[in-house]
């Protein structure tokens, strides 16, 4: 490496680690927002305080575009309920912004310690200097770095401003609103609140006549029970009166059967009386055979 190549080198590492140190006592912390598409062109080599002055300006120039929304005037309740939500998105975008703001100067005081860390080692006696290539390598870092977060950052505003932009043009086009208008959306609310009045008697009607019909059905479920209650009583009573049946029943063939059998036995002693009868008359026939059985062997 050329001698001047490196004095150069030197002396960009001097400027920069003293003039860090300057920032850090004077305790300011540049804020990168820029908010136009042609601060793209600043460099990473301008001088500090001139960034500082022109982050802060872009600041400014966000909060106002922010604080600029004009209220729009109460005109119905459609209108108070854009207001609240106007009011709420700029709460939401002034929170992002402060959320921006705290990350980018997280950033910015992280490569601060490290650029000083940087000087420190390369700067301080007692501590071994590292390479001056590696110095160039991680400073090539560091602004790439500081560059793609500038690029977010000018995604990040203009993504703001068009909403911004669509926010005053909404505000616009609710103050535009004609009276003739609000009159015609005031008749059609009020026709919709006679349907509703209607549906409204409607519906109690209905609900009386639930309430009668569900009377009706209890009184009907309480003859029901009535009924049913009769139904198990005249069954039990048929019950009852069946087993009283099946029990007279039973008696009267228990006494049919002895009665046939008196009849058989009735029937045996008549047979038996009436031999007892011809007892005698058997007596004399057999006398009668034998003499004739008699007079047969004499004729023989």
């Amino acid at each position: 490496m050329p001698i001047v190549k490196k004095k150069t080198i030197l002396n960009d590492l001097h400027n920069a680690f003293e003039t860090n140190l300057r920032r850090k006592s004077s305790k300011t912390i540049p804020i990168q927002l820029v908010g136009d598409e042609n601060k793209d062109n600043n460099s990473l080599h301008d001088p500090l305080e001139t960034i500082d002055e022109k982050n802060q300006q872009t600041e400014a120039a966000a909060i106002e575009s922010v604080a600029s929304v004009k209220p729009v005037s109460k005109q119905n309740e459609s209108t108070e309920k854009h207001q609240n939500k106007v009011a709420e998105f700029q709460l939401h975008i002034a929170s992002y912004i402060s959320k921006i703001v705290s990350l980018r100067v997280a950033k910015l005081a992280a490569n601060d310690e490290k650029i000083t860390q940087l000087g420190m080692s390369f700067f301080d006696d007692c501590i071994g200097a590292i390479d001056i290539t590696k110095l160039v390598q991680l400073i090539d870092k560091a602004r790439t770095n500081l560059s793609n977060e500038r690029k977010r950052l000018f995604v990040v505003m203009k993504r703001l401003k068009r909403n911004d932009m669509q926010n005053y043009q909404l505000d616009k086009q609710m103050q535009d609103v004609s009276l003739e208008q609000y009159y015609e959306l005031k008749a059609e609310v009020n026709r919709i609140g006679e349907k509703l009045e209607e549906t409204h008697k409607r519906m109690n009607n209905s609900r009386q006549q639930f309430e009668n019909d569900v009377a009706r059905a209890t009184h009907v479920r309480e003859k029901l029970f009535n009924s049913q209650n009769l139904i198990l009583s005249v069954m039990q009573d048929v019950s009852g009166v069946k087993g009283d049946f099946s029990i007279y029943k039973q008696t009267l063939c228990d006494r049919l059967e002895l009665k046939k059998q008196l009849r058989r036995k009735n029937e045996s002693l008549k047979q038996r009386v009436h031999l007892f009868k011809l007892m005698p008359w058997y007596g004399q026939t057999k006398k009668q055979l034998e003499l004739t059985k008699s007079f047969v062997k004499k004729f023989e």
